[in-house]
């Protein structure tokens, strides 16, 4: 598989939510916990326990670093996904009143940056 990367990485190990529209299918909740390995101002590479039904385009929440981020599906294999970041759009997610309200980040750089 070619590098088509735009920039450079940084590996990472991070807890994060794929968050998207429950109406979508396969997930209830429409969360799904993930694992970021690599990190970049541009995507990130996702580990999940399962690709089956995650859309191709979702939400990515880091409660660590307060960073939500709108990202496309580049590619998929075994468990792992590529993302690249997309420009937020407003009510990109569908909540209910007892799901808790989009956060967006409270800095320009997520911490892993400064």
């Amino acid at each position: 598989m070619s590098d088509r990367r735009n920039g450079p990485r940084h590996r990472v190990q991070k807890i994060a939510t794929i968050k998207f529209n429950r109406n979508t299918g396969f997930h209830s909740t429409g969360n799904v916990d993930c694992r970021v390995r690599s990190l970049s101002p541009m995507g990130a590479r996702l580990e999940v326990a399962s690709k089956i039904g995650i859309p191709d385009k979702f939400v990515l929440w880091m409660e660590f670093d307060e960073l939500e981020k709108q990202c496309q599906v580049v590619w998929r294999a075994d468990g792992k996904l590529g993302v690249k970041f997309m420009p937020m759009q407003p009510a990109s997610i569908t909540t209910t009143s007892s799901s808790p309200p989009t956060v967006q980040a409270k800095s320009a750089k997520p911490r892993w940056m400064v």
